[in-house]
């Protein structure tokens, strides 16, 4: 008989990287359910998904792993599956209207036909972003106490998330992960980020989160699952080999789903272009707003 487990975390997209990564081969996701905690009026409430994990008995023949990347990384799924997004929203949205519903758990299994076409098909839904062509670009956050967290390699978020806060009415910048720079606070923890966005709500500040990567690409995965930020922008150097890129964006991008691109160098490469090969909206170009979404 197949066991069931159940586990936590703040992304479907980390749930699933944890099948892959922690569980035999065969196991897959059969149930899904996001879970609101504490807050005011759902202002700096906790949200993270629970999911129910089928772990087939050892004895029966398992379906092989899916594809694995150069260096022996899992493909990760595509961002989001938009269906389970929608109906736990509709059930957060109805709890808060007082209305007394708890709709059964929305069912999805990794292993089947339609989840890939989910997955490849709704990518930009997720987001709540047009697909392809169509796409926006995005926007800076830059309301008080909003989290702005500015990943990439050493001190590229840093001169990214410095960009940013210049741009913006009123502005915080803070460090965290494995760069530092002594006229900046460094984060080291969720509190630390609460902390921060209490202090921009009664400043009227926003607070731009600087996290930096090991020179190496090595992401700190808990650290930066717990940087439970508003908005998530890779900075990217358009210069830096394409290939090498994306190993490390496929890695931040499993612990903490990024919404957008942050590009530098763009001026300083004959082939800026690279950069959509990580499939997502270019927002942020050099030292302003990006003219368009891709390159």
């Amino acid at each position: 008989m197949p066991t069931r487990l159940q586990i936590k975390g703040p992304t479907l997209e980390g749930l699933e990287a944890r099948v892959l990564n922690e569980y035999p081969a065969g196991a897959k996701i059969v149930a899904a359910e996001k879970v609101t905690e504490g807050g005011i009026a759902g202002f700096m409430a906790r949200h993270y998904f629970e999911a129910v994990v089928e772990v087939p008995d050892p004895d029966i023949i398992t379906v092989p792993r899916p594809a694995r990347a150069a260096g022996g990384h899992p493909v990760p799924a595509r961002a989001g599956v938009a269906a389970l997004l929608r109906d736990a929203d509709e059930a957060e949205d109805a709890l808060r209207a007082g209305k007394q519903v708890r709709p059964e758990l929305p069912q999805v299994s990794t292993g089947s036909g339609e989840f890939d076409a989910l997955l490849d098909g709704l990518t930009g839904a997720t987001r709540g972003e047009p697909e392809s062509e169509a796409l926006d670009v995005p926007s800076v956050l830059d309301g008080p106490g909003d989290a702005v967290m500015v990943v990439g390699l050493g001190p590229d978020a840093l001169t990214v998330a410095r960009s940013m806060a210049g741009a913006s009415k009123n502005a915080l910048v803070v460090t965290a992960g494995s760069f530092r720079a002594s006229e900046y606070e460094h984060l080291v923890s969720r509190n630390g980020l609460t902390s921060a966005r209490a202090a921009g709500v009664m400043a009227g500040q926003t607070v731009f989160v600087a996290f930096g990567l090991g020179a190496d690409g090595t992401v700190r995965a808990p650290a930066l699952t717990e940087m439970n930020a508003d908005q998530i922008w890779l900075a990217v150097d358009a210069t830096r080999k394409p290939s090498d890129t994306l190993i490390w964006a496929r890695r931040a991008g499993w612990a903490n789903p990024p919404d957008a691109l942050a590009v530098l160098n763009s001026q300083n490469t004959l082939t800026p272009q690279s950069v959509n090969e990580l499939d997502l909206p270019v927002g942020w170009l050099d030292d302003r707003k990006a003219p368009r979404p891709v390159l």
